[in-house]
């Protein structure tokens, strides 16, 4: 498995989170899904993007649209560390957490296209 730049990890978090929040809320279950999901898909690399992700769910002011940009930008500055499979497993794990919680919702599927797009655009 290839490894992922630090910064990129963080992104998959926040990325993770948004689209878990992008309904109005992030479930319990969904937060599991995540663990699980970032452990299988990033192994020894998880530790980072679980911080992330915990710290994002305990900042009572964090909010979807903070994560999505703050996600982007880390994205955009360190796009030469993107590829193919590396996009792959973004999608991978914020199709996951979507449907971890009673199927992907549709304030989740518009995220999740919107995500698409402009990750195809780096």
């Amino acid at each position: 498995m290839e490894e992922l730049h630090p910064e990129l990890t963080r992104a998959i978090a926040e990325i993770a989170y948004a689209t878990a929040k992008s309904d109005g809320h992030l479930q319990e279950e969904e937060k599991e899904a995540f663990y699980k999901i970032i452990n299988e898909e990033l192994g020894t690399e998880a530790v980072e993007a679980i911080e992330r992700f915990e710290l994002l769910d305990k900042d009572l002011e964090a909010e979807m649209i903070q994560a999505y940009r703050g996600a982007l930008s880390r994205l955009k500055r360190h796009r030469k560390y993107l590829n193919d499979d590396i996009k792959k497993k973004f999608m991978d794990v914020i199709k996951k957490v979507a449907s971890s919680y009673d199927g992907t919702e549709a304030a989740e599927s518009i995220f999740i296209r919107k995500f698409k797009k402009d990750l195809k655009s780096l």
